[in-house]
């Protein structure tokens, strides 16, 4: 129980969270294979979105709460994901997928980074102001379904690096991770969203394996910084799919 889902749970939690957890003993394979737990991570994220919408929309203007909901976003996950976006867009300006990895690890933001993370500002923001009156089903479908995407990124596509910390789940993440992380997300998206959230999860899928390919052609391969910039345009993307779905 505990070394099968526990602990590699409470070591997906605490990679993609900055909740305070306390100390979760690490043993790399572990680590690795905790993928299988990146939709309940992603749960939990969507249920504090969830709470705090649900507690701040009776009282503060759309505005106020899609601040808020940034705010608690960034906070919860560290800017992590977002931080990766910034790289992989900073990157961009190099020619060869060598110049662009080379650039994605300068610890300087350029001009491109920094455009893009205000574009991504501004696109989660916007989501967040247009928000249905009864959001909850895509606020806590979007974090499970752009973390699923990740599983399947990491599995399917070669690490570009000779290590780093997404070099574990890439050598530790299989298909029993990815079938088992699509168990989870399929059995959440059904209960939460119907056939309407397993559209949404297979639009996902869809999205992460094209996003792979481009970003293999650009790199040579994924890197971390990747697995979040897939992470943030999934988001995005889900969320504006969900707007039109409900």
């Amino acid at each position: 129980m505990w070394r099968f889902f526990l602990w590699p749970w409470l070591l997906a939690l605490q990679n993609l969270t900055r909740l305070p957890l306390g100390r979760v003993p690490y043993q790399a394979e572990v680590f690795g294979r905790a993928t299988v737990f990146f939709p309940l991570v992603g749960l939990v994220i969507g249920g504090l979105w969830t709470a705090t919408y649900c507690l701040l929309s009776p009282w503060w203007p759309p505005a106020v709460v899609a601040a808020a909901l940034c705010g608690l976003n960034f906070w919860v996950t560290g800017g992590m994901h977002a931080d990766g976006f910034i790289d992989y867009v900073d990157g961009l300006g190099g020619r060869t997928p060598a110049e662009r990895l080379a650039i994605m690890r300068d610890s300087t933001v350029g001009a491109f980074g920094v455009m893009g993370g205000i574009v991504l500002g501004l696109f989660r923001f916007a989501l967040f102001f247009s928000l249905p009156s009864h959001p909850w089903r895509i606020l806590l479908l979007v974090p499970v379904i752009g973390r699923t995407g990740m599983v399947w990124a990491i599995r399917f596509f070669p690490y570009a690096r000779p290590q780093g910390q997404g070099k574990l789940y890439k050598e530790f993440t299989g298909n029993a991770q990815v079938l088992g992380a699509s168990l989870i997300a399929g059995i959440i998206a059904a209960l939460v969203g119907g056939y309407k959230g397993a559209m949404l999860l297979g639009g996902a899928v869809l999205g992460a394996l094209l996003l792979g390919l481009l970003f293999r052609k650009q790199l040579g391969g994924l890197t971390g910084d990747t697995y979040g910039a897939l992470n943030e345009i999934l988001e995005i993307g889900s969320l504006a799919a969900g707007l039109l779905l409900w």
